[in-house]
């Protein structure tokens, strides 16, 4: 990948990066470019072991070598490392009944992803940059822990989870989840979930303007989401609804997000143009109450598609006390050729941003900023991938007001390639 910036932190990076244990002669003011990647090999494998109750071992193992050079977001030192990815093992087994039910399950252990729903609340389970390099390309996404355990019946699952996210070591904060998982899948027409989650244990600290310090320890996460869309090659109408709502055992927390996405896909047009409109709302804290309610975002992420708002602008405000509207078309004018048109507005629903960006703790106004976005993936064959994003965004008056200096909008311009075998 070869990533570059102009203007990155809109030609601020002090205010905005103060604090920030990642800095160290980071981007700034101007144009900067670095390049880096990654490789990964591994092997993976399933055999059954027992015929008779169709039970399967499988399991698998990766390694990841990475690196960066030239001037990044946060630092300009040339980095190499590699770490082992993925080591996972566990049983599988199902069976087709003659009523034309069927069941499986599974279960497994190990260093793995784990992706709830489409990403909202946990899809990023492993932090890049700083010592394992490649921020941008990110190739890092399996958890330190996982145990998973699944059971199927028809288009019913249960999972129960234990999750330990493989957190920079800079950033290592104990964190454990726990959670549970019910989803009724009607062939990727309709998709209905529920998820309970809970943080027995961590380190991660809630920051609130009289000083006190609280933990995400004793969390609690509820969760419910709505998925629908249409037969694979007819058009018509897809959406997407999603909520949540955030407690402590240990003090009062009220915090609440929740996102609904509506578009209609032409997939009978010439281009097949898909255009939809999403509003997300992410809580932040009000001072005057006696709740905490800034919204732990917990492992959201993903792909600028997914839950990473804005490719600047996420690098400012990660779905903490943020409102977002994003207007997106996808549109293939000839095969093999995807495009993604994206025109994104951001605000804040508090002035009161502890916990956020250290820059913009305590803001004048609400006003985020606006950014417009566009992508190009070139699928040329099962082995080659290409990619290109650019953007411009350009900063409100919540960080024009808070932050001193000559801000300027910040452009930014990235290829990818990717070859597997």
């Amino acid at each position: 990948m070869a990533y570059s910036n102009n203007n990155a932190w809109f030609a601020q990076p002090e205010p905005l990066l103060t604090g920030n244990p990642l800095a160290d002669n980071p981007a700034g003011k101007g144009y900067l470019a670095w390049i880096e990647g990654f490789a990964m090999g591994g092997i993976y494998g399933i055999t059954r072991i027992v015929p008779k109750l169709n039970l399967h071992l499988y399991g698998g193992a990766s390694y990841i070598l990475s690196f960066s050079a030239g001037r990044e977001l946060f630092t300009d030192q040339s980095r190499f490392h590699g770490e082992i990815e993925d080591a996972f093992a566990g049983f599988i087994g199902g069976k087709r009944l003659n009523n034309n039910h069927e069941y499986s399950y599974s279960v497994l252990y190990g260093r793995k992803q784990f992706v709830l729903g489409n990403g909202w609340l946990i899809i990023n389970t492993s932090m890049n940059g700083q010592e394992r390099a490649a921020l941008q390309i990110n190739p890092r996404w399996a958890a330190r822990r996982l145990f998973l355990a699944t059971f199927r019946w028809d288009h019913l699952t249960m999972q129960a989870f234990q999750l330990r996210p493989n957190e920079l070591p800079i950033f290592y904060s104990g964190t454990i989840l726990n959670g549970a998982n019910l989803e009724i899948n009607n062939n990727d027409r309709i998709q209905i979930g529920a998820s309970l989650l809970h943080s027995p244990r961590s380190e991660v600290k809630y920051y609130q303007p009289d000083g006190e310090v609280l933990s995400r320890k004793g969390l609690w996460v509820y969760n419910l989401r709505l998925y629908g869309n249409q037969a694979p090659g007819q058009p018509g109408l897809f959406y997407k609804a999603e909520g949540g709502y955030q407690t402590n055992s240990h003090y009062k927390m009220r915090a609440y997000a929740w996102y609904t996405q509506l578009g209609w896909n032409f997939a009978k047009t010439r281009g097949k143009p898909a255009l939809s409109y999403r509003f997300a709302y992410f809580s932040g804290d009000n001072p005057e109450t006696k709740a905490y309610e800034r919204w732990d975002a917990l492992y959201t992420g993903g792909t600028g598609e997914q839950w990473v708002q804005g490719s600047n602008m996420y690098k400012i405000v990660q779905n903490s006390n943020e409102m977002s509207h994003l207007l997106q078309l996808v549109y293939s004018p000839v095969p093999k050729l995807q495009t993604v048109t994206q025109l994104w507005s951001f605000m804040a629903p508090q002035t009161n941003n502890l916990g956020g960006n250290p820059g913009l703790s305590v803001m004048k106004s609400r006003y985020y900023g606006t950014e417009l976005n566009l992508t190009l993936k070139y699928f040329h064959s099962r082995q080659w991938y290409f990619h290109l994003n650019t953007a411009i965004t350009f900063p409100g008056s919540a960080i024009k007001e808070t932050i001193s200096g000559d801000l300027k909008s910040w452009f930014c311009l990235m290829a990818f390639v990717r070859y597997s075998l």
